[in-house]
């Protein structure tokens, strides 16, 4: 009974022991573990809106008027008084000039800030620097190179001024020389009228005058002849000094012979071949000269011995004229200067004329042998003599009133060119040299902005310089969207379909501010909607702006309008101030009565196929936005650039491409209890409700999440 009693109790014991270990177990011995778990989520295009929100109260209205808020020219209207115009049609124009140069230079402005920001983005690597450096220098051996060029510009200049001032003596020159041949001819034809008046009146007595002594006549010709053979000599020899034909005058034009004719070397070619018949006739002549005999010669030998000589000057007449031709076609050089071209074309004008003048004297002579050998003869040669002075005075005339005409005008426009050339040229080197300073100092710049390159490169961006970049293209992209809405500010378009009634306004009307004229279009069907915006939201609205209206009747049917209406006088409502906008809309077949409201939202931004991603997957640390993004399985935490956002999503604008794959991680703890010791299978474990969940962002968000259509 006694050894009973011990082994009941020692099971009693047992058996509470074991609550109490139960007990115990479950109320004090249990761990905790935290889960987390990833929830990933694929990178699409979407649209997003941020709009302001506000109630409206609609009210029926018969007409609605229509006006610019802003100022400027009408440049274009498409309709009439009492047109009938569609919805969305365009009405009338304001200039858009300054505008679109406005827009233009704000996506000038944009594409800058942009490139800055992925410049500073662009960490710089060795190569960089080494490219940067190579810049400096660069910049630095542009600078001595630019300011030779300056050098060499200016004494270019100097040397152009002197060789036009060179030029414009030369010509003046010229022009004296020729008043000089002016009075020369002048004097000239005076004395040949006189030389004409004289024949004239001794024509009677040479008529009559038969006992002129024939020998006498032949001995002053052959006493000329030998001075004319002489004379013409020393021509040949002179016009052979210019153009090196026999050996005696061998090397003696080397300095200049290159620019002979240089315009026309067939001129040259011809000269040197005249030069060479009339020195082949001239040693025919002179040879017919020394076989005659100096005591006495005969009237046919001295007649054929002057055919000859008159040969000889007519080669020579040609000699001369293509000679000046040649010296004409020359050009001028450093050896061979304008006076020189003028010098040895005398030589060959002189030619020209002394063997026109000798062949003049030569036929005369001729005529007088003749004559005094014929009486019939010498009638004749006296009325030629007189007929070739008459031809002669009438060819001075000629030639003087050409001089007087033509080279006399061509010369003072030849002078007057020469400045113009001067003042031309001086205008352009100055140019240069304006362009050339200019060239230098923005090597300067260059430099500067090179050497101010490199420091950045090897200091590089600060977290401030990265912060400021992000604001300019904020600023920047900002600036883009207002001037693109502000564009709309120069265009009326009609809001509904309807009837224009009247336009106070036509093209070219400059609209001023303080100006009160309309379009005004009739519509029965109109419905105003009035909404008041707080102090905040009335600077975000402007007129025009778009908006989704949904009646409280009619949830199920949206309206998209323009406001058309901001009142800027304030209401004050339990010391809240508000403003009122409205919004006149056409309500088609809608049974829409007045007082009826509505959910009104006000587009204040928006962008269609862009790449938003959910609020909740973004991180932030002093100030900077992530997201983590999974790539090669492996969890990257990358930075993003943010803008739009409507509470629900968010727009990002870089550094994060469509169909990446980011990462939301939520975490839970669980706490895990032990309830039997004993029997293996009465182990078990218990999860309790988890507590301290962590999540990046609301989860109402991921139950509707891609939007519908994605």
């Amino acid at each position: 009974m006694k050894k009973f009693f011990s082994i009941k109790k020692i099971i009693m014991y047992i058996i509470i022991v074991w609550i109490w270990y139960s007990i115990y177990s479950y109320y004090f011995s249990t761990t905790s573990k935290t889960i987390t778990v990833n929830k990933e989520y694929t990178v699409s295009t979407w649209s997003i809106e941020n709009s302001i929100k506000v109630t409206g109260n609609a009210a029926l209205v018969d007409e609605q008027t229509l006006k610019f808020n802003q100022i400027g020219t009408v440049t274009k209207l498409y309709f009439k008084d009492w047109s009938s115009v569609k919805k969305w049609q365009l009405i009338a124009e304001l200039d858009k000039v300054d505008i679109n140069n406005t827009i233009k230079q704000a996506e000038l402005s944009l594409s800058d800030a942009q490139i800055k920001l992925a410049d500073l983005l662009n960490w710089p690597e060795y190569k960089d620097i080494l490219n940067s450096e190579n810049n400096v220098t660069i910049a630095e051996n542009k600078i001595p190179s630019l300011q030779n060029d300056l050098n060499n510009l200016v004494a270019d200049k100097a040397n152009k001024m002197k060789d036009y001032d060179s030029q414009i003596v030369q010509k003046k020159l010229a022009i004296e020389n020729n008043a000089q041949d002016i009075a020369n001819k002048e004097s000239s034809l005076i004395n040949s009228k006189n030389e004409l008046a004289t024949l004239l009146v001794q024509e009677e007595k040479w008529l009559t005058d038969y006992d002129v002594d024939l020998n006498k006549t032949i001995s002053d010709a052959y006493t000329n002849a030998k001075k004319q053979i002489i004379d013409m000599e020393n021509s040949l020899y002179d016009s052979d000094v210019i153009l090196w034909i026999s050996d005696s005058n061998k090397s003696k034009n080397d300095s200049y012979e290159v620019y002979l004719g240089a315009k026309d070397s067939s001129l040259k070619v011809k000269a040197e071949n005249d030069w060479r018949d009339a020195n082949s006739q001239f040693l025919i002549t002179k040879t017919s000269y020394e076989w005659l005999n100096s005591s006495s010669q005969t009237s046919q030998e001295m007649i054929d011995f002057l055919n000859k000589l008159l040969l000889s000057y007519d080669k020579m007449t040609n000699l001369g004229k293509d000679g000046q031709e040649m010296m004409n076609a020359s050009i001028i050089s450093s050896n061979f200067s304008q006076s020189d071209i003028d010098s040895k074309s005398s030589v060959f004008s002189s030619i020209t004329n002394s063997s026109q003048s000798n062949y003049s004297t030569l036929k005369s002579t001729i005529a007088n042998i003749l004559k005094l050998t014929d009486p019939e003869l010498k009638k004749a040669q006296s009325t030629n003599t007189v007929n070739s002075k008459k031809q002669s005075i009438i060819d001075a005339e000629l030639s003087l009133s050409k001089l007087k005409n033509t080279t006399t005008v061509q010369l003072n426009s030849d002078l007057d060119k020469l400045y113009s050339d001067r003042d031309y040229s001086a205008n352009n080197y100055e140019s240069q040299i304006k362009q050339k300073n200019l060239d230098i100092a923005s090597a300067e710049n260059s430099l500067e902005y090179a050497r101010e390159s490199l420091k950045v490169i090897k200091s590089w961006a600060t977290s401030v310089e990265l912060s400021q970049a992000r604001n300019s293209v904020t600023k920047a992209s900002l600036s883009l969207e207002n001037a693109r809405e502000w564009l709309e500010k120069y265009e009326l378009t009609a809001p509904f379909d309807w009837t224009i009634r009247k336009i106070d306004f036509q093209v070219w009307d400059n609209l001023t501010a303080d100006e009160q004229k309309y379009i005004y279009i009739e519509n029965p069907n109109l419905i105003e909607i009035s909404a008041t915006l707080d102090q905040l939201d009335i600077v975000k609205i402007s007129i025009w702006q778009k908006a989704k209206i949904v009646f409280d009747s009619y949830l199920d049917k949206e309206f998209i309008w323009n406001i058309s209406e901001k009142d800027s006088t304030p209401s004050k409502i339990s010391g809240v101030t508000s403003y009122t906008i409205k919004i006149t809309l056409d309500k088609w077949d809608a049974e829409i009565y007045s007082s009826m409201t509505a959910k009104v939202s006000i587009i204040v931004e928006g962008k269609n196929d862009i790449i938003i991603i959910p609020t909740s997957y973004i991180e932030t640390t002093s100030g900077v936005s992530y997201v983590i993004v999974k790539e090669n399985w492996q969890e990257i935490k990358k930075e993003v650039a943010i803008w739009i956002t409507d509470d629900a999503n968010i727009e990002i604008t870089e550094w994060l491409s469509k169909w990446d794959i980011i990462i939301k991680k939520i975490t839970s703890t669980v706490k895990t209890s032990t309830t039997s010791l004993f029997s293996p299978g009465w182990n078990r474990k218990s999860n309790s409700s988890s507590s301290s969940t962590k999540q990046s962002s609301s989860s109402s968000w991921d139950q509707w999440w891609p939007p519908p259509g994605m």
